[in-house]
């Protein structure tokens, strides 16, 4: 974990990770806000393929199947209600596809509950995870699109958010689990990153401008001459 302040300085030597850190705030910010999946390679960062970044344990097949990234958001709102108060924890995880890292599962959690997103052949398939239990549920209106960020998770569970939806909830989405309450707080939270334009935003902020270091371009190996 790096913990941000409103002034964070990065210390340390050649090829330590600086730049790593810099481009992952920027993923992180788009897991959250993104309209796209993230983009490792976006300028002026370069992080390489999936073999690049994944963890190698050494030996034949010991590359590491899946890597994460994730962020830990603190509410930016006062409030009297806890589990609206709680930190918002977004993780990633990201597999090797045609050799780059590919979305494949998304979790959003608060407080102890917590809404999963995975990409499938049939659309998206959500977990809905609390002290109660775990249901694996799949909408039953097509996903939107293959992008999956959090806004578009949003999207599809937004009608849960509302009473009268709630009732027809059979309508919506296959197997949905009885206590959809505990999960309004998450939800209600999921909105200001649903609509970030809107009043109900508590912690949207723009996204973090990256700019290259003033020398030579970075390498991530170089020519003696």
């Amino acid at each position: 974990e790096a913990p941000l302040a409103p002034l964070t300085l990065i210390v340390g030597e050649n090829s330590t990770g600086k730049s790593t850190i810099l481009a992952l705030t920027r993923i992180a910010w788009d897991l959250v806000y993104g309209v796209t999946e993230p983009n490792f390679n976006e300028d002026p960062f370069s992080l390489g393929a999936y073999d690049d970044m994944a963890h190698y344990h050494g030996g034949r097949g010991k590359r590491a199947k899946a890597f994460s990234v994730g962020v830990r958001l603190a509410s930016s709102r006062s409030t009297k209600r806890a589990a609206l108060s709680d930190p918002l924890q977004v993780n990633a995880m990201f597999e090797s596809s045609a050799g780059q890292p590919d979305l494949s599962l998304l979790k959003v959690a608060q407080g102890n509950v917590s809404v999963s997103a995975a990409k499938s052949e049939d659309g998206l398939q959500v977990e809905f995870s609390s002290p109660s239990g775990t249901v694996k549920v799949a909408p039953k209106h097509r996903f939107l699109g293959a992008t999956l960020n959090l806004r578009n998770l949003f999207f599809v569970l937004e009608p849960l958010l509302y009473r009268e939806i709630r009732t027809r909830q059979r309508d919506l989405f296959e197997g949905l689990p009885e206590n959809v309450p505990e999960f309004l707080p998450l939800l209600q939270r999921l909105s200001g990153i649903g609509y970030p334009s809107g009043p109900r935003r508590p912690d949207y902020w723009a996204r973090p401008l990256a700019t290259a270091p003033i020398r030579s371009r970075p390498k991530r190996t170089y020519d003696p001459l």
